[in-house]
């Protein structure tokens, strides 16, 4: 729903406008928590055993790492002091709080964790699904918007086909849950969002909104396989008690691959740009009789509006050297959607390396 809204506010208050459509879920949340939690007296004496350090070297830390990773690309990586600052931080700060949570007795993040396999292997898994939900997200619009012109109010219609029917789906899951191999739905849901990937990497300048239904519609009945089982297999073999801090690491992970993933497929249609421009542009030359033949024609026509055959040939060549990078980057979108898939077969196979959830004693890790 919120791709459907955020195009008309960007359209017509700018772009800050986006953020206000969580107010009402934001408040619905709220009154349900207050509702349906029991409520406790406060225990503030246990602030003293806070893990304070632990948390301030993480707020410093991944705040840095993810800051890097979000604005390297638009910011000139390591040649901008933010992105250099951010790097030092997140090299300083990330391993002291690692080193931290695995030191302390009752550490904020209970990093021992990890010795689960079923947690270790969802972790690294859903690090590669960030990267695929994220990424997916970022290439769409931003594909849309540079090849296609479109306004931002164009990519929400479009974008809304991967929400919507994902309303169908979420309500059926806690019931195949209850009746399948969860390793087999996330596995299921990996191979169909992969599908729908596969689908775009053959995209041509012609492939515009209608074109990318179809694979926003595979890629909807994929992606909720591949959230809310997943999340059920990550704590499943955890004693309750650490079911908290499981959750947590895991959508650590997921949140940082979705930063590295938007980060690596941004400079990814960058670099591969400019090579599919240098490659085009060594077969699109002066020499080319077929060149000679499109440079004569679009010349032709800008002399048939008024133009002098000077500037019509210089018009002719701009227009010539804008059709190549427009399909450079075609070719470019179609690369990163080719790295999502590969990483999207990674994650099904992976899945199968987890425990089906009560083929073991629940795992409770000392400390």
């Amino acid at each position: 729903m919120p791709y459907r809204h955020t195009g008309p506010k960007s359209d017509r208050f700018g772009w800050e406008w986006n953020f206000y459509v969580n107010f009402v879920p934001g408040a619905l949340m709220l009154a349900s928590i207050l509702y349906g939690i029991d409520k406790e007296s406060m225990k503030l004496g246990q602030l003293r055993h806070g893990d304070w350090w632990g948390i301030l070297c993480m707020a410093i830390g991944l705040g840095s790492l993810v800051a890097m990773l979000e604005e390297g690309q638009r910011k000139d990586w390591f040649g901008s002091p933010f992105i250099r600052n951010c790097a030092i931080l997140a090299a300083i700060f990330v391993p002291l709080f690692v080193i931290i949570e695995f030191v302390r007795d009752k550490p904020f993040v209970n990093l021992r964790l990890l010795a689960c396999r079923n947690l270790a292997f969802t972790s690294i898994i859903a690090f590669g699904l960030g990267l695929a939900l994220y990424g997916t997200i970022f290439l769409i619009p931003l594909y849309l918007g540079t090849v296609q012109g479109y306004s931002p109010l164009q990519i929400g219609e479009v974008l809304i086909w991967v929400g919507l029917p994902q309303f169908l789906i979420f309500p059926f899951l806690p019931w195949l849950m209850k009746r399948f191999d969860q390793r087999l739905l996330v596995c299921w849901g990996c191979l169909i969002f992969a599908v729908s990937c596969y689908m775009n990497i053959s995209m041509s300048f012609d492939y515009a909104g209608d074109q990318l239904r179809l694979a926003n519609l595979v890629r909807a009945f994929g992606q909720p396989f591949t959230i809310v089982p997943i999340t059920g297999l990550a704590v499943a073999t955890l004693a309750a008690k650490d079911a908290g801090s499981g959750s947590a690491i895991f959508n650590i992970f997921r949140n940082i691959g979705g930063s590295v993933g938007i980060a690596v497929l941004s400079t990814l249609v960058t670099r591969r740009e400019q090579f599919h421009d240098l490659r085009i542009g060594e077969l699109v030359t002066v020499y080319s009789p077929a060149t000679q033949a499109r440079l004569a024609e679009v010349q032709g026509n800008f002399m048939s509006k008024g133009f002098d055959a000077t500037m019509a040939l210089k018009q002719s060549y701009a227009v010539i050297k804008s059709l190549v990078t427009r399909e450079a980057f075609v070719m470019a979108f179609n690369d990163a959607f080719l790295v999502i898939t590969v990483a999207l077969l990674v994650c099904a196979v992976a899945i199968w390396f987890c425990k089906k959830p009560g083929s073991e004693q629940t795992h409770a890790p000392a400390g």
